[in-house]
């Protein structure tokens, strides 16, 4: 194994908390040949200055004898030989301890400082000449960092992924959307399949007796075609085709990347022209002076008063309606008064009086 692995590996423990600096410190030391700082006490100091006291004398007396050589005018200077191949061996083993100084120091395995000296003794220079050549440190990622960044984007991930189940889980695609309608008609589930129509017309008037009387109309169809032969522009299980409520199949997006599908009856828009504080209360439908087409659901909410106001302001349900006219106190005004409007185009604006 390479200094560079070894260091990498001491590096783990140390940032993992396994080895002291001091330990890592001292191992590094051993691998890349750092000398390990010595603590310097009161009586280290004492012994080199106690050193440096004896062996005084002997120096300056080495100074006080002066030697002269004197070298021949005729002597020949010999220039040493020199081998090439050592020269060769020793500028590969330069080159390879200082490239692996800068992959040390690249690792951020060795201080700014440590790079600079270990060069410099490389180079045969000292550490006082050496050239300031310091690199730019790298930003440090530790082990919390890496968990973090790991989190954050496990987090971004698992979101991800719900959005793109919930979005396909929840969109109503025309075969499933043909699969409810069967389901609710064959069940005479008039609340059911009211809620595969529009918000417009989930809010307009007489919108449960409304699909109640289709639920009554398509009793006689194969109930698994509905929705194909509605999206094909077809009107169902009628004598009088023209006066069959107009249903049409649409689609709306749905979470941006996926389409739901549903059914629109168009509501009609009334216009009071007078009588706008009256009340009316459903009678009949074309087809019938009484409310025996309607499941029980739809004739408890047909029985309801309902304000001329409320027409206007939500719309009603396609159909042929046959009503009574109250004003507030309950009195009837008008028996049999009626409205006929088919979700056809310019068919679904009516005005008219309530009084």
């Amino acid at each position: 194994m390479d200094n560079i692995e070894k260091l990498k590996e001491l590096k783990i423990l140390f940032d993992e908390g396994i080895l002291t600096q001091q330990e890592f410190d001292d191992e590094k030391a051993k691998i890349v040949g750092i000398p390990v700082a010595k603590e310097v006490t009161s009586e280290t100091v004492t012994d080199e200055l106690e050193v440096g006291a004896e062996a005084e004398p002997v120096s300056q007396s080495a100074s006080m004898i002066e030697t002269e050589i004197k070298i021949s005018e005729n002597a020949t200077t010999v220039e040493p030989e020199i081998n090439q191949s050592e020269t060769n061996v020793t500028g590969n083993a330069l080159a390879a301890r200082l490239q692996e100084l800068t992959d040390l120091h690249d690792n951020q395995l060795i201080t700014d400082t440590e790079y600079q000296r270990m060069r410099a003794e490389a180079l045969g220079q000292t550490p006082s000449n050496a050239t300031n050549i310091a690199k730019p440190k790298m930003p440090e990622m530790n082990l919390k960092s890496n968990k973090k960044l790991l989190t954050i984007g496990g987090g971004i991930v698992a979101a991800l992924l719900v959005f793109v189940i919930f979005g396909f889980a929840t969109q109503t695609t025309q075969e499933k959307l043909s699969k409810q309608v069967a389901s609710d008609v064959t069940k005479k589930d008039s609340k059911a399949l009211l809620k595969k129509f529009s918000p417009e017309d989930q809010k307009a008037e007489w919108a449960l007796p409304g699909v109640s009387t289709l639920i009554y109309n398509w009793r006689d169809t194969n109930t698994t075609s509905i929705v194909s032969d509605l999206a094909a522009g077809q009107n169902i299980n009628s004598d009088d085709d023209w006066a069959n409520v107009k249903v049409t199949v649409q689609n709306k997006p749905h979470m941006f990347f996926w389409k739901t599908y549903y059914l629109d009856a168009q509501p009609i828009k009334v216009n009071a022209e007078t009588g706008k504080d009256n009340y009316v209360v459903l009678t009949g439908t074309g087809d019938s002076d009484n409310l025996s087409d309607m499941d029980e659901r739809a004739k408890k909410n047909a029985e309801k008063k309902v304000a001329v106001k409320d027409l206007e302001k939500n719309g009603v349900f396609p159909g042929w309606w046959v009503f009574n006219i109250e004003d507030k106190s309950g009195n009837r005004i008008s028996s049999d008064a009626y409205m006929r409007s088919y979700g056809r185009s310019g068919n679904g604006n009516i005005s008219m009086e309530f009084n």
